[in-house]
């Protein structure tokens, strides 16, 4: 099932954030605003009826009326408490300790001040109604919200503004890496870009450097095959015309014979074609551990006959016991090829030997032979595809497809291991394989 992948605008969400961020923080400043402003509001009140109080307590000020509901919200009401109250309310009120309270007189609420006479020894208070406080509080609160959200929405559009400006750069740079950079990435710090996307561009153009180097890869591996290709092809052609004037059955069977060669040698050049092709495609394949020291017998029972036939001892010196990870019989290529370009290149007569050891959790795989060996400059080279180097074959001809080497390195990728190629000082060459023992046995 194919998953869907969500767009989503980084602008639109980097906004929203920002609004949704502001508009709380809005929210929780108007409300502790209001607190604030409530408290201050409320002190400001008491205070206020204190200080009429000390006016009440030294005489000058007097009773001002009764309470109720005719009585201005601003208005500040006097009462003295007589002995014997006329009426629940006010005995109610009268009962009340010395102090500010608050206290609900018929269908408002009222901030009191209730204080002893000095003089007289009687008991009065100084009333207010609280709806002012709460306008107040209202009023002090809203002078620190609004002001606040205008500068938050003021904020928001600059944002704004300058979030589509920096995209809208994104927008150009995009334009301007499809122009210039093109299959030849530049340097990173050529591009104007903002910091934060400086490193998600690099890894662009690093990606766009890998897949540049692959296609010039294949490009010259199509190029380097249809090259190989034409001539064995061309010999085919040949080689079939000359079938046709053969002047009798024994010309006729030697001329059959060498396009019988023909039609090999061309057909191992598409098979390690098709091989090298496969192993270029780096899809991860399941791994199995294997004993080296079968497929190292398997390998070498293929080529005893081959290494006979050209008096060459083929022989295995060492094995030791290592299991290894495999693919696809990997390694059996991996040897397979080696050894054959140990037989093409040692004369007969000659030896090839075959070592197997581990040290420190690695194997080593060595096959040494005495050839002729390889100029030092060469012993890279001879890695790359089509690559045969400068020396010829033990019969005088360059018989190999010049792409045994070039599997071997992308089977040792592929396995996690290294190969490599040096000249032994006794003479030869000596083809060195290392890889990790496997960890888990299957």
């Amino acid at each position: 099932m194919k998953r869907t992948v969500r767009v989503t605008s980084l602008r639109q969400a980097l906004t929203r954030t920002i609004a949704f961020t502001s508009i709380g923080m809005i929210m929780v400043a108007a409300l502790f605003s209001g607190v604030i402003a409530f408290i201050e509001a409320q002190e400001r009140q008491d205070a206020l009826l204190v200080s009429i109080a000390e006016l009440v307590q030294s005489g000058q000020l007097v009773d001002s009326g009764q309470l109720g509901d005719d009585v201005g919200e601003e208005t500040l009401v006097i009462r003295q408490f007589s002995s014997s109250p006329h009426n629940r309310q006010v005995e109610a009120l009268s009962r009340l300790p010395p102090g500010v309270h608050t206290h609900k007189i018929a269908d408002h609420f009222w901030r009191l001040s209730i204080q002893n006479h000095v003089a007289s020894g009687s008991r009065f208070m100084v009333a207010q109604q609280t709806d002012i406080r709460n306008e107040s509080a209202i009023t002090g609160a809203l002078y620190g919200f609004v002001p606040a959200a205008m500068l938050v929405m003021a904020m928001l559009v600059i944002v704004n503004i300058v979030v589509r400006r920096q995209f809208r750069r994104l927008d150009v740079l995009a334009e301007k890496l499809d122009t210039e950079v093109g299959s030849s990435p530049q340097d990173i710090d050529e591009v104007e870009a903002p910091d934060e996307v400086r490193p998600f561009l690099a890894a662009i153009v690093r990606l766009l450097a890998r897949n540049a180097e692959v296609l010039r890869r294949q490009r010259r591996f199509i190029a380097d095959a249809a090259h190989e290709l034409r001539s064995p092809i061309a010999a085919l052609v040949l080689q079939s015309d000359n079938m046709k004037k053969a002047v009798n059955e024994v010309d006729a069977r030697q001329r059959h014979d060498r396009l019988g060669e023909s039609i090999a040698r061309l057909q191992r050049l598409v098979t390690q074609l098709l091989d090298l092709a496969r192993l270029q495609d780096r899809t991860a394949h399941a791994l199995v551990p294997v004993d080296w020291r079968d497929v190292i017998r398997d390998v070498v029972t293929d080529r005893i006959d081959a290494a006979d036939a050209r008096e060459i001892d083929l022989g295995v010196s060492e094995v030791a016991s290592a299991r290894v990870n495999d693919d696809a019989e990997g390694l059996s290529r991996l040897l397979g090829n080696a050894i054959d370009n140990a037989l093409r290149h040692t004369p007969p007569g000659g030896r090839i030997d075959i070592r197997l050891t581990t040290e420190n959790g690695v194997s080593y795989l060595t096959v040494d032979d005495s050839g002729p060996g390889i100029p030092e400059a060469d012993l890279e080279g001879v890695f790359e595809p089509f690559n045969r180097g400068t020396l010829t074959s033990s019969e005088g001809s360059m018989t190999g497809t010049g792409l045994g080497l070039s599997i071997c390195r992308e089977i040792a990728a592929r396995l996690g291991g290294e190969v490599s190629l040096s000249n032994r000082h006794s003479g030869g060459l000596r083809f060195l394989y290392s890889q990790p023992l496997a960890t888990k046995v299957s």
